[in-house]
Formats: structure tokens, sequence, C-alpha cells
């Protein structure tokens, strides 16, 4: 999967995913006025699931939770100050993110001047 730039000078690809996770990690979060980070989850599944969105600083520290559904065969890409208002200015730490059904995860961070795309780590399929 690729994802590149409206003007195509940036370029990010990420591995296809086999299967879903019910706990996952996305191993960095860049939140500033210059960088973003975009999270996109998707349920393969039939049915709906639950699913909690928490992010940690780089010390470990809950700075904020969403608890949400994803309808059954759908996806969620927002940045994570719409996943998670108040998330504005945070560099260093990680996300985590747990569901009643096995979903996949990605995150894609950004600027002017890079791109890149970052899979979940896989916690408990």
């Amino acid at each position: 999967m690729t994802f590149a730039s409206t003007d195509g000078s940036k370029l990010a690809a990420l591995p296809l995913q086999e299967s879903g996770a019910r706990e996952s990690v996305l191993g960095h979060v860049a939140q500033t006025d210059d960088i973003y980070t975009g999270i996109t989850v998707l349920n393969p599944q039939a049915h709906s699931a639950l699913l909690s969105i928490e992010v940690f600083s780089a010390d470990g520290q809950l700075t904020g939770r969403r608890l949400t559904s994803l309808k059954g065969n759908s996806k969620q890409a927002l940045l994570l100050n719409e996943w998670i208002p108040g998330i504005d200015d945070q560099v260093g730490g990680f996300i985590r993110i747990r569901s009643t059904r096995p979903l996949m995860a990605f995150e894609l961070f950004g600027s002017d001047a890079y791109l890149a795309a970052v899979p979940q780590q896989v916690l408990v399929p």
C-alpha cells in the first residue's frame, strides 16, 4: 500500500496485513503544528467492533483515550487530534488500540518535508 503527497514529492509505503489484532501498538506519536499523525483503523469483520484508542507519553503516562465503535467491513481514518481532541502538542510515546474483534491499523506521519507509514505491532491476535 502506498501513499503520496498531492504533488508526488513525498511517498510512503506499507506491507499489506494478512490479519488483524485485538490489541496492537502504534510505535510513535508526533502531533504538533508542523507534524501530523494520521491513524487508520480497519474492521474486515462482518460485525461491528468496540475499540479503545489510548495515547501514552514517552514515560508511559496516559495522555488521552477514546472509546468508540467501528462498523463491520469499514475503516476510519483521522488525524490523532481528531481521534482524541486535546492531543495537539506531543512528540514521543505510543498508541495502544484494543478491540472486541481483530482490527488492522497503521499510522501515517507527515509534514511539509516528509511522509512516513508505520504498521501496527500486534500484541494479541
